[in-house]
């Protein structure tokens, strides 16, 4: 009987272990130790920041140079360190541009949002992090 009440608890003990089902960086905890949880649950906000994306918005005179697969250079601001960006998403429908450009004569200018991935790999990068992406003109 001992041995059946050990099994038990082994696997109620495994049953408890929360396993993340990938690799990252813990961002926000939800629960703490030792805390009743309902099944399904969040316990916690995980980010992979080994590869991360910044969305710009381009005009429609600028469409024409962008690609998918094109390969560009993301600035972090306030710092020399240069990263390689690739395009990997570009919308096919214009939107307003959003409230946070910084520009007053573009806020009310019909853009292109592009998604750009950005390999991580040296943890640079911070999510909301400000970046300044250079496309190359000769495209």
């Amino acid at each position: 009987q001992i041995g059946a009440g050990q099994d038990l608890v082994r696997r109620q003990l495994r049953d408890a272990e929360i396993v993340s089902p990938l690799d990252g960086r813990v961002l926000v905890r939800y629960t703490d130790a030792g805390e009743l949880l309902a099944p399904g649950s969040p316990v916690c906000e995980i980010a992979d920041l080994s590869d991360m994306w910044t969305k710009i918005y381009i005009s429609e005179t600028q469409l024409h140079m962008v690609k998918l697969g094109q390969h560009v250079k993301v600035r972090i601001d306030g710092s020399d360190d240069v990263l390689a960006g690739t395009v990997s998403w570009i919308s096919s429908t214009a939107e307003f541009t959003p409230k946070t450009i910084l520009t007053e004569e573009t806020r009310t200018s019909l853009v292109y949002p592009v998604k750009v991935r950005v390999p991580n790999n040296d943890q640079l990068l911070k999510i909301g992090m400000p970046v300044t992406v250079t496309l190359d003109k000769s495209r």
